[in-house]
């Protein structure tokens, strides 16, 4: 019984990003304890990596996902979840954990957010 709750949490478990250099990220995958080296592309929506998978790993969208945040600046917006629904909200500032938006000034947990948006693809469309 017990190992089988181990077993059950460690399959559970999200993959840990870690950020090495540049736009190079390492990923290390609980479930089958391997770690993969993954890269975002230029173009900041895509990554690509170098475990054995031949179609899209299940962990790359963590990677673009730590790659967001990473990159966030004053000016771009995200998508909060929040009591009344989702509401888009314009970053301030962030760190590792919070958030900081005009909306919400004394700063939300990442885990509220849904969504990021880049201020430049906003001024690109329209």
């Amino acid at each position: 019984m017990i190992q089988r709750n181990q077993t059950t949490i460690k399959n559970s478990l999200p993959p840990v990003v870690t950020h090495l250099e540049g736009d190079d990220y390492s990923v290390y995958s609980p479930r089958s304890g391997n770690t993969y080296t993954a890269r975002v592309e230029a173009d900041g929506t895509t990554a690509i990596c170098d475990c054995p998978a031949r179609a899209r790993c299940w962990h790359l969208g963590f990677v673009e996902q730590a790659h967001e945040r990473r990159t966030l600046q004053s000016g771009d917006r995200v998508l909060a979840n929040e009591a009344r629904g989702p509401v888009w909200h314009t970053v301030l500032s962030a760190t590792a954990k919070r958030v900081y938006t005009r909306e919400q000034p004394a700063g939300f947990a990442w885990a509220f957010v849904l969504r990021c948006e880049r201020a430049t693809r906003r001024r690109e469309a329209a």
